[in-house]
């Protein structure tokens, strides 16, 4: 009897308990759920030529969360010049920056903006000008540049009468013209460059390591030359002085294709080739004043500033001609055979 009465308490609470779950059931399925909607928008730029207004490809541009200052993401226009970014909540603020674009443009310092996301696609539009050192270029179908011709108008310093040996300092000092610094090549072979004059001990003839020192003064007929550091060390020791913001860089063993590359980018190079055009003649030599080794010297080494090419030919500032055409497989050829020694200015 016992056993009945708890079989049947039992089945009553199962029962209680069903109704009750399903009652709590049946009213949440009745009460309305309510939906919150989320909006979101995205960002669309669109790069062009500022002349033609052709689309700019591979245009490159950061977005920014103004909140933290981190980069959320980077956009790269297509063949189309256009970049869309990811969806973003509404009320979210960037800034979008234009960080990169194709060499034969001047990247624009004003194409950033802030925003704040409150439609489903904000578009705005930027346009770049090419550089003016640009002379020539080809568009290809699929948006990308081949440039043809580049000259960047560096102005002529000739070495003579004063300086019949500083071709090198002469170089430097028409990049540093171009670049806005009132200097003369007297003053800063005078005052920058560093010298070491020759001796002799018996029969033996010292003079500088041209890593080191000019060899000789270049101001006599009996000068010598010196190779990059030197230049490197004047140029700076002279662009500190004046509260400049420059730099000198040794770029020596830069490939052709670097040194053309650095054209194609506003930079004139200060570089070492043949006064002749000819083979490099090491006929002269001297004993090393730092260690006494002896040091052959090539006597038609020439150093001149390379700003531009076109076709099969390089625009040159050649301190003894002036501005001319050399041709780019020879001047390149005697380039490499003295060692491949180069300076440039940024």
């Amino acid at each position: 009897m016992k056993v009945i009465i708890r079989l049947t308490l039992l089945i009553l609470c199962l029962v209680l308990i069903g109704v009750g779950i399903y009652t709590f059931a049946s009213n949440l399925i009745e009460q309305p759920i309510e939906i919150i909607e989320i909006k979101q928008g995205s960002i669309t730029i669109i790069n062009m030529d500022d002349t033609t207004e052709l689309p700019i490809k591979n245009s490159e541009y950061t977005i920014t969360k103004l909140e933290s200052g981190d980069i959320v993401e980077r956009l790269i226009t297509d063949q189309e010049g256009k970049a869309t970014s990811a969806l973003y909540d509404y009320d979210m603020e960037f800034e979008i920056r234009q960080v990169k674009v194709p060499s034969i443009y001047q990247i624009d310092n004003e194409a950033v903006i802030d925003i704040k996301i409150s439609e489903d696609n904000y578009e705005f539009v930027t346009k770049n000008k090419i550089h003016q050192h640009i002379e020539a270029f080809l568009r290809t179908a699929d948006g990308e540049y081949v440039i043809n011709e580049v000259y960047i108008p560096v102005p002529t310093v000739m070495q003579k009468p004063e300086l019949p040996n500083g071709c090198e300092i002469t170089a430097l000092t028409a990049v540093l013209n171009y670049l806005g610094y009132d200097v003369s090549k007297t003053e800063m072979a005078d005052s920058y460059l560093p010298q070491q004059a020759f001796f002799r001990e018996g029969d033996k003839l010292f003079g500088a390591n041209p890593y080191i020192a000019f060899a000789g003064n270049p101001r006599d007929q009996n000068g010598f030359f010196v190779y990059a550091p030197p230049i490197v060390e004047a140029a700076n020791s002279y662009i500190e002085t004046m509260g400049g913001t420059h730099t000198a860089v040794d770029i020596s063993k830069s490939t052709r294709e670097e040194i053309i590359q650095e054209l194609n980018n506003g930079n004139p190079i200060v570089i070492w080739s043949t006064i002749d055009q000819r083979t490099a003649r090491f006929n002269y030599s001297w004993y090393l004043i730092e260690n006494g080794e002896y040091f052959q010297a090539a006597t038609n080494l020439h150093a001149l500033v390379i700003n531009g090419y076109v076709e099969d030919k390089v625009h040159v500032m050649d301190p003894l001609e002036g501005q001319i055409l050399y041709d780019a497989d020879t001047f390149f050829e005697h380039y490499y055979g003295l060692g491949s020694v180069a300076v440039a200015v940024y």
